[in-house]
């Protein structure tokens, strides 16, 4: 597999961890925490990353989106 391959696998798996944070209402760390098989090194630094960042994350969502508040957004 290249590593464009498992980058993309691994974006997608953090998506997935990061929509499961946000159902259950829980951080990432938490989620990663909790995972029976340990995620990837990439995987894991980016899921920290956007507990690190996510107010800054939400601000720009805020910011930017047009006649959306970030109450309505799906967490998706």
């Amino acid at each position: 597999m290249s590593l464009a391959t498992e980058r993309r696998a691994a974006r997608e798996r953090v998506l997935g961890l990061l929509y499961e944070a946000e159902a259950k209402s829980l951080s990432g760390a938490d989620v990663l925490d909790a995972l029976p098989v340990p995620a990837d090194d990439f995987a894991v630094s980016l899921v920290r990353a956007v507990d690190e960042h996510r107010t800054r994350i939400d601000g720009l969502l805020e910011q930017f989106a047009q006649g959306w508040s970030l109450r309505r957004m799906p967490a998706l």
